[in-house]
């Protein structure tokens, strides 16, 4: 199995390719199942090797002026035409 790394950077790349538009089917398809991968080496190991967290003691949240900024990546290729 792949290094949850190698995962990450997989799907980083996919995808980025999928919002430019320029990507095949097969592709399409990849980036599916290296989401999946990611997904699956992140449950099989214990949060505390995946995750860090530190408490932020001076953060103060504001919610964004628009939310909305920004192409939504869920449906950048909901209908994709068969090549």
């Amino acid at each position: 199995m792949h290094s949850l790394r190698h995962c990450a950077r997989a799907v980083h790349r996919l995808e980025r390719k999928l919002r430019r538009g320029d990507c095949t089917d097969s592709e399409m398809r990849e980036c599916q199942r290296q989401q999946w991968a990611f997904a699956r080496s992140l449950l099989q190991r214990p949060l505390t090797s995946s995750f860090r967290t530190t408490r932020l003691t001076r953060f103060a949240w504001a919610p964004d002026a628009y939310p909305n900024i920004g192409p939504r990546g869920d449906i950048v290729n909901r209908t994709p035409t068969k090549r």
